[in-house]
């Protein structure tokens, strides 16, 4: 499963922030369980180089298996409609 998919079961909102250190978009679960504490972690783990590296990567590998699937339901789709 994806880092987005265990953020949300744990209602944890998450915030993107640029590379100056602006929020430009956030994913806000329902009911998310706002403190102090999770903005601080979160931003900690941004200025953490290596988590920053594990979660960019753990949402390019997530959209690229999505991406793919999307791709050869799409292919199968077309095959069948050809036939």
């Amino acid at each position: 499963m994806s880092a987005i998919y265990y953020l949300s079961v744990a209602r944890v909102p998450l915030y993107f922030i640029d590379g100056n250190g602006r929020m430009y978009s956030s994913l806000l679960p329902t009911q998310a369980r706002y403190t102090g504490q999770i903005h601080v972690g979160q931003y900690e783990a941004y200025l953490d180089e290596k988590r920053r590296e594990y979660f960019a990567n753990q949402i390019v590998d997530a959209k690229l298996k999505t991406q793919e699937k999307f791709l050869v339901c799409g292919a199968r789709r077309a095959r069948k409609v050809v036939r």
